[in-house]
């Protein structure tokens, strides 16, 4: 699951070359756009396509430039547009302070808010290129976005909710079941994927057991149609608790430990968590979906979701023995 991550770079009309100096600093990454560079579209509002950007990128830096002259307490100072400062705030609220970024030119006045907040600052050269030291200012942002894309961080969207919720009112109590032998049954072969009523078969008997978390490809993959087309050749399994009954697939028959069959009976547990696809009805309530580059917005946004469901997920299990997340690559014929 190859993800990009994007950036969006703020700016006055009189600050564009600090901007496209910025640009030039991240050139490595796939997708970094300037605000001149088709992110406001014509029919959408300013504000409408301020909040839209702040949906869509993963980082937001402002450039900070002395554009004005503002007057207060009787000093006059050098200060940056006020549109700018809007912005920042609303990137800020929206993205969070570890992934909305100043870079400032020195002489600026700066409000008050921001003391304590890390700035990168510039100062125009009388001589040599201004991308210098521009480059320089982003040598500390590129750091702070490494760190942030290891890190699992609650959004605007769910999925960092979900992903807790997950583990918390199903992988563990299913965890604490396994390990204390709790009894299984095989269920009958269903049409809904999701049935869980009555007991059928023997129980099953196990010396040991493995949990296997299945990462979808894209939402899509969590779809009925699509999840019974991958689950097709797994059987269905059903833990039974003093929480509640939980549905499981296994693979056609119980695996061993040695060659020779002699070794302990381990039990294969797959699970798909379909709760992501929360996620898929708040993107669509959150930008719609009419055209065909808003489908394009809607995939990206559905794979971040996914990257950081699962992100939240392995910092949870840290610790856990027996559990592993598997990414799905075709149908699950594991048997």
């Amino acid at each position: 699951m190859d993800y990009v991550p994007s950036i969006f770079i703020g700016s006055s009309s009189e600050g564009l070359e600090v901007a496209e100096a910025i640009k030039q600093s991240f050139a490595d990454f796939d997708e970094v756009d300037i605000w001149t560079e088709g992110v406001f579209g014509l029919n959408q509002a300013y504000l409408e396509s301020l909040l839209r950007a702040a949906n869509l990128y993963d980082f937001a830096i402002l450039c900070l430039t002395a554009d004005d002259l503002v007057k207060s307490r009787g000093k006059t100072q050098k200060a940056p547009r006020d549109n700018l400062v809007f912005e920042l705030g609303l990137f800020m609220g929206r993205m969070g302070v570890n992934r909305a970024f100043i870079v400032c030119e020195e002489s600026i006045k700066l409000l008050s808010d921001f003391q304590g907040i890390a700035v990168s600052t510039f100062q125009r050269p009388h001589e040599g290129a201004l991308s210098d030291v521009v480059q320089a200012a982003c040598q500390g942002i590129r750091k702070s976005m490494e760190s942030a894309l290891q890190k699992s961080e609650p959004g605007f969207l769910p999925s960092t909710a979900l992903a807790i919720g997950y583990f918390e009112n199903f992988i563990s109590k299913i965890y604490e079941a396994l390990v204390s032998r709790q009894e299984f049954f095989i269920e009958a072969p269903s049409s809904n994927i999701a049935d869980t009523s009555g007991q059928s078969g023997e129980p099953v008997v196990y010396d040991t057991f493995s949990l296997n978390i299945i990462i979808p490809r894209s939402l899509d993959d969590l779809e009925q149609n699509n999840l019974r087309w991958i689950v097709r050749d797994l059987k269905q399994i059903v833990l039974k608790t003093g929480f509640r009954r939980f549905p499981f697939y296994v693979t056609s028959h119980m695996e061993t430990e040695d060659p020779d069959g002699a070794g302990k009976r381990k039990l294969v547990l797959f699970d798909i968590p379909t709760t992501l696809l929360a996620s898929r009805k708040v993107i669509q309530m959150l930008i719609g979906v009419s055209a065909i580059g808003d489908d394009l917005s809607t995939a990206k946004l559905e794979q971040r979701e996914i990257l950081n469901f699962e992100k939240t997920l392995r910092y949870k299990l840290k610790g856990y023995r027996n559990i592993e997340i598997l990414r799905l690559e075709g149908p699950l014929i594991l048997g």
